[in-house]
């Protein structure tokens, strides 16, 4: 999963992975357990990046946080993403609009070799924990 913003690209929007072994994969818990890893985390490049070489059957839960703006930001950044998960999959573009939002924004679900991701959860809140700090 990679995402990206353009807007203020010092604002920091932090990408969150839940995978099906529990591990919950951001900026302070970089690895999980079987091989899952957020291997880009910029704080002013506008761009995010988790990988798992070897996926787990299981559901990935994505979500992103609007961590902090910069000074003179406007506040609002429309995050793009697209998965890589046997063919390029483009995300939903999704526009965060306040300091501390917390959104899922997809699921994917691996069976076997295959997966299918699910984008109607755009939006809603994350169904699990991030902390604001």
């Amino acid at each position: 999963v990679a995402i990206a913003w353009e807007t203020n690209p010092n604002d920091d929007i932090d990408l969150h992975v839940l995978d099906p072994l529990g591990n919950h994969v951001y900026y302070a818990e970089r690895q999980g357990r079987g091989g899952s890893e957020l291997t880009v985390d910029s704080l002013n490049s506008g761009a995010e990046v988790f990988a798992d070489p070897s996926p787990d059957d299981g559901e990935y839960v994505i979500c992103y946080h609007y961590f902090s703006a910069a000074s003179g930001s406007s506040r609002r950044e429309l995050v793009e993403a697209f998965l890589l998960y046997n063919d390029k999959i483009v995300l939903p573009t999704f526009e965060m609009s306040r300091v501390t939002q917390k959104v899922e924004i997809a699921r994917l679900v691996v069976e076997g070799r295959e997966g299918r991701v699910v984008t109607d959860r755009h939006g809603q809140a994350c169904p699990y924990e991030i902390k604001d700090g």
